[in-house]
């Protein structure tokens, strides 16, 4: 998913792009200025399974704000963590209001 990257690019410059890995081996796809965790998914429906890297990065208390970025149809919460149909997704990033700066 190259949209983040190009968001910054074009509307956000100072932004910096990262992603995170624990020793353990849990994974975040993307973080956005220590502020945002996005966790990219394919699936339709997610999981909990699917939340196992954002909850691992949640518990280190760095970041304030955990997406999933998914083919669900309807925005959720799910044990505090936000479900973004991707659609959803590109409209906020677009219109700038993921970040708390914008």
């Amino acid at each position: 998913m190259t949209k983040p990257r190009a968001w910054i690019d074009y509307g956000s410059p100072w932004t910096q792009l990262s992603c995170w890995r624990s020793k353990s081996g849990y994974e975040v796809d993307f973080l956005l200025d220590e502020e945002l965790a996005i966790e990219v998914k394919a699936t339709a429906r997610v999981s909990d399974r699917d939340l196992v890297g954002l909850k691992a990065l949640r518990e280190e208390g760095r970041l304030l704000r955990f997406i999933v970025v998914c083919r669900q149809e309807r925005p959720e919460l799910l044990d505090g963590i936000e479900i973004m149909p991707w659609e959803y997704f590109l409209q906020a990033l677009w219109a700038g209001s993921l970040l708390k700066m914008e």
